[in-house]
């Protein structure tokens, strides 16, 4: 499973704001200790990937599916905007 920075950092504000469950906050914890779990640094090529992703409005949503689509992975939203931009294959 591959978890962009974005969507951990995300998670994290979302802990910050909304009073969440503590076995989610152990789970994002324990993320970068995780031998199933990749974690890829966000870079200057994953960037420039988001000039071609201009369906996609949110920029922080062009971030996660430029990294689901540079490892050729399949993506879990519900996004329905990221859904219809066609670009990345869509699980759920």
């Amino acid at each position: 499973m591959c978890v962009p920075v974005i969507v951990s950092a995300e998670l994290s504000l979302n802990l910050e704001h909304r009073p969440a469950n503590a076995n989610l906050s152990i789970m994002i914890q324990q993320l970068p200790a995780s031998t199933n779990v990749s974690g890829p640094d966000l870079t200057l090529a994953r960037t420039l990937d988001l000039r071609a992703l201009t369906a996609i409005p949110d920029i922080h949503d062009r971030l996660v599916v430029a990294e689901a689509v540079a490892r050729g992975l399949p993506l879990i939203t519900q996004g329905q905007l990221i859904t219809a931009s066609g670009p990345v294959n869509v699980v759920w």
